[in-house]
């Protein structure tokens, strides 16, 4: 039997390192992605998006939604048409609104926490154009507070939905 190399050894061993990193959709480790949560309300003007999602968030403000997201965010999903879902972030400390990347958080609560930056989501779409028949693909994303945008982890198989 020949002998692997230091290289070929090396290789291998990063490939099973790199594997053993990649996020799971089905089964999110939260505790990865740690936030800090804090208690407050939206004190500021909604500001950020455009005028329509601000005004289809508003109820974050007007209900005084505590964070539950990311530490200081409120998750925010809002229907924006027939069959359409979309989702926004509300900066508790600023009044600041980011329109996330994807439709929706995957099942509602369960996809996401206040003590950390990691979400599990839905992307849903027609199959193609003119058909009535809609796919999804679920993924996770980790919310980058510096650059105050999601980054793309994990972005599952696409399915068909039930109709």
């Amino acid at each position: 039997m020949k002998a692997l190399s230091l290289r070929q050894v090396l290789v291998a061993g990063l490939m099973v390192a790199s594997f053993s990193v990649v996020a799971d959709v089905n089964k999110p480790d939260f505790a990865r992605y740690p936030a800090t949560p804090v208690n407050a309300t939206v004190k500021h003007p909604l500001s950020g998006a455009n005028e329509q999602i601000r005004a289809r968030v508003a109820y974050v403000k007007n209900n005084q939604e505590k964070p539950d997201f990311a530490g200081h965010y409120v998750i925010a999903a809002y229907g924006c048409g027939t069959g359409c879902m979309a989702t926004a972030l509300v900066d508790v400390k600023t009044g600041v609104v980011y329109r996330a990347p994807f439709n929706q958080p995957k099942e509602g609560q369960g996809s996401y926490r206040v003590d950390s930056n990691l979400i599990r989501f839905t992307n849903m779409q027609y199959e193609r154009l003119g058909s009535p028949q809609m796919v999804a693909q679920d993924g996770l994303a980790v919310w980058n507070d510096e650059a105050k945008k999601f980054e793309l982890l994990e972005k599952g198989k696409v399915y068909k939905l039930d109709m």
